[in-house]
């Protein structure tokens, strides 16, 4: 029954801030940008919400999103490439994007890849 739920979220619209909301799986990640949000879509838009990262990141809690690093949120359904370093590592993503992981989150993300 937990999974029948976790899916039906997934097809859920999530709200992400000035009347917008989008699917879970258009997102690649999200970036954040001081009290504002940059949002990266598979379509290669991307939008500025003013929702703060925290906010978002409890939205989609559970629908596959990590925490990389204080600034970004990704989709860990679009990471193509991970390197990990004593002192943290890199993700590439499908839209060739880089993003920086934390030490801390490191070691959190060896165990979800």
């Amino acid at each position: 029954m937990n999974a029948r739920i976790n899916l039906d979220m997934k097809q859920l619209k999530i709200p992400i801030g000035g009347g917008k909301k989008v699917f879970p799986h258009d997102i690649i990640y999200l970036k954040a940008n001081a009290n504002y949000s940059e949002v990266y879509l598979v379509n290669g838009k991307h939008l500025l919400v003013s929702t703060t990262l925290k906010k978002l990141e409890n939205r989609f809690l559970n629908l596959g999103f990590f925490r990389t690093h204080r600034s970004s949120l990704i989709n860990l359904s679009f990471v193509k490439n991970y390197t990990s370093y004593f002192d943290g590592g890199v993700i590439e993503l499908s839209n060739n994007e880089t993003i920086i992981v934390s030490r801390r989150k490191n070691r959190i993300l060896k165990t979800l890849i």
